[in-house]
């Protein structure tokens, strides 16, 4: 059952055959960029504050709380528009080089190529699935830094605080990243042969 779960992730694994096409920038590159930029802002205003900062607990958070438990109902409410739409040519393979997915079969993996909307389904399954997930980190993360319920030196709470503030501005760029590809796609792209 868990291995039907892990499935949202697929569109992590679609490969593209023309290395110019690589979406590896858009997930994983500028996503790091931008959440080692956006905490090393935070770590000198924590340093050069005489009581520090804990974003976390913060009013601005609440904003990006508020935004990212929003999400989840846009990329599912997409991704059932998406599956359900009736256009013909939404079922044919890409555009050729077509990205491909390799998928298990009996006897070992089969390259699949993509259809635009099995491609745009992989997304926004993607999507909603990082966006629950973040929802659920914010909660557990606030809760947690909201009780003061571990008692810790200075260096290892700092320590904790920054790697997950990274990890959670990497998954919050990186889901603004595909969602503005996933954007241009729907709006743009599809459209074109």
């Amino acid at each position: 059952m868990f291995c039907y779960a892990l499935k949202a992730f697929d569109f992590l694994k679609v490969q593209y055959p023309n290395s110019g096409d690589n979406l590896s920038s858009l997930l994983y590159i500028l996503p790091c960029t931008l959440a080692i930029v956006f905490c090393s802002i935070f770590a000198l205003i924590d340093f050069n504050s005489a009581e520090g900062v804990n974003i976390f607990n913060h009013n601005a958070f609440d904003n990006i709380s508020t935004f990212v438990q929003i999400l989840p109902g846009f990329y599912i409410g997409s991704l059932a528009a998406i599956a359900s739409y009736n256009y013909a040519p939404m079922d044919n393979v890409m555009s050729l080089p077509a990205p491909f997915l390799r998928e298990p079969v009996a006897g070992g993996l089969r390259e699949s190529k993509l259809s635009r909307r099995r491609y745009l389904t992989l997304l926004f399954g993607y999507l909603s699935a990082i966006s629950i997930l973040s929802a659920v980190f914010i909660f557990i993360v606030r809760l947690v830094y909201s009780v003061d319920i571990f008692a810790v030196s200075a260096v290892i709470y700092n320590s904790i605080y920054y790697v997950v503030a990274l990890i959670f501005f990497f998954v919050f760029w990186q889901m603004i990243m595909v969602t503005l590809f996933g954007i241009y796609y729907l709006a743009d792209r599809m459209h074109r042969p």
